[in-house]
Parts: structure tokens; C-alpha cells; sequence
């Protein structure tokens, strides 16, 4: 993925995490879904542990799974 556009997720990402900061239904916070290619190299896993990383940073509260939904 270009860095502009890691940047424009991680903006938009940020955006729902403090939007919906509130929400007690709200128990696991997902940013990736069915991302089959998340591991497949270095350049991935890093910016998916980034992503990981700084959810927890700003929501320290709730559970953070890297991506879900494959096997």
C-alpha cells in the first residue's frame, strides 16, 4: 500500500475509534477484516502492527485483534 494511503487509513481509522470512544457495546476494536495478505511480508506485518499499536495507544481499554475472518 503507497504511504499516502497508509496515512489516509490511519486517519480515517483514528477518526472511528474516537468517534465511537463512547460506546459500551464496543468491546473489540477490528481494523482489518478478511486481509488474507496481512503477513505475507515484512511490509504488511509492519503496517498492520502499527495500526495495532496505535489503537491501543488511544484506546488502551479494549481488545485489539490485528485482522480476523481467515485461516
Amino acid at each position: 500500500m503507497p504511504l499516502k494511503n497508509r496515512y489516509m487509513f490511519w486517519d480515517e481509522w483514528k477518526r472511528v475509534i474516537e468517534t465511537d470512544f463512547n460506546h459500551p457495546c464496543i468491546m473489540v476494536l477490528v481494523p482489518f477484516n478478511e486481509r488474507s495478505d496481512a503477513y505475507k511480508d515484512k511490509e504488511n506485518r509492519d503496517f498492520l502492527m502499527e495500526i495495532c499499536r496505535k489503537t491501543k495507544k488511544i484506546d488502551p481499554t479494549r481488545l485489539v485483534i490485528d485482522t480476523s475472518g481467515y485461516a
